[in-house]
């Protein structure tokens, strides 16, 4: 018996496609014009409908007209706020 899986047949089993072959065979089958974020085909309309929605998001205010975003732009240092890098 040797170390090489066989199949029914006696033949060598096909060996499975590495990580990277099946990343270019994914990349492939994406159309012109769009592209992929990890598992999800990225359209020309999704990367718009995503787009208005950070839009939307940057530029809502709370009740006094601070944009309430800006507090997740930078994260604050650890000096000032050590509680926020604890897990």
């Amino acid at each position: 018996m040797t170390g090489t899986p066989q199949g029914a047949s006696g033949a060598a089993a096909p060996a499975a496609p590495s990580k990277a072959a099946a990343r270019k065979a994914g990349a492939a089958s994406v159309a012109a014009g769009e592209e992929r974020v990890g598992s999800v085909r990225l359209t020309a309309r999704l990367r718009e409908k995503c787009m208005q929605l950070l839009d939307t998001i940057a530029a809502l205010k709370d009740s006094t007209g601070r944009k309430v975003a800006e507090l997740f732009v930078e994260l604050p240092s650890k000096r000032e706020l050590p509680e926020y890098y604890q897990v």
